[in-house]
């Protein structure tokens, strides 16, 4: 059974409390630990390979350490712009009956190509 935006934003606000914890990091990282779920149900789950932040809260835990965003590879995959977009919207587009959703604002590369020696 899928759960409501605000039913979801009242347990984060509960458990921030109760932990004495920053809600906006733990909403944060529910969003993103949401969309990895999306990324393991997915046809590219053996394409990408977590790590950095994300990774680090996961083993460690939220008060120790807190990230902005999912760092990955890929592995397998073109790394366009256009491609990666199409992953994103088929990954982001998996119904996990679980009240969250997801939307695309933007696309741009960060970095070109890079040489690792």
């Amino acid at each position: 059974m899928g759960f409501t935006p605000e039913q979801i934003k009242g347990r984060i606000k509960s458990v921030a409390k109760q932990n004495n914890a920053d809600a906006r990091t733990l909403m944060r990282i529910y969003m993103m630990e949401r969309f990895l779920e999306r990324l393991a149900q997915s046809e590219y789950r053996d394409n990408f390979i977590i790590k950095g932040g994300i990774l680090v809260t996961a083993m460690i835990g939220v008060a120790h350490r807190s990230t902005m965003d999912i760092d990955t590879s890929m592995k397998n995959l073109n790394l366009s712009a256009e491609d990666a977009l199409r992953v994103v919207n088929q990954v982001k587009d998996i119904d996990l009956d679980d009240g969250v959703s997801f939307e695309v604002k933007d696309v741009s590369n960060i970095m070109d190509e890079m040489e690792y020696l």
